[in-house]
């Protein structure tokens, strides 16, 4: 990113840095939803509402200082990383909030998330899979995920479950 009156420094490298930072954006976006769609108990965690206290202080402090997206950009990614550690152990509530947040700032920024729809048979694998990772037959577990990721997903083990996500 870079600040609109500054001259734009374009190159692959940049297009290929930008590419990744989505690809994060959409991973962390894909964990809120899979905690929201778990309807996850979670502990409380105070600390989730001072992150993100702390981003909207970030974030809106960048905006008022001259649209300073490098700024904003920063604060999303920081409060990322500040919640990454925590985001299993979140309330279905507080993930909610964390996503709202997340959306509100990317779209004053003019991004958009749209999540992958994860095919039936991609999900059926990935059943199949942890059925074969609970009975400890992991040759046939690791045989599953090589066909998954061979088909363009990935699969995180999160302490709530298998996550399904496009590669």
């Amino acid at each position: 990113s870079h600040h609109y009156r500054a001259p734009m420094n374009y190159t692959f490298e940049l297009a290929a840095q930008s590419e990744a930072a989505m690809r994060t954006l959409s991973a962390f976006r894909a964990k809120l939803d899979f905690v929201i769609l778990k309807n996850h108990a979670g502990t409380s965690s105070q600390d989730i509402a001072t992150q993100i206290a702390r981003f909207d202080d970030e974030f809106f402090a960048s905006l008022n200082d001259d649209f300073n997206t490098p700024r904003a950009l920063a604060a999303i990614f920081n409060l990322m990383n500040a919640c990454v550690p925590m985001l299993y152990s979140l309330q279905t509530s507080e993930a909610k909030q964390l996503r709202k947040q997340l959306n509100q700032a990317l779209v004053v920024l003019g991004f958009s998330i749209a999540l992958p729809t994860i095919p039936v048979r991609i999900r059926q694998l990935a059943k199949a899979r942890e059925a074969q990772r609970i009975a400890r037959r992991f040759d046939e577990s690791d045989a599953l995920r090589a066909r998954i990721t061979h088909d363009g997903y990935f699969i995180e083990d999160t302490p709530i479950g298998p996550l399904i996500i496009k590669s």
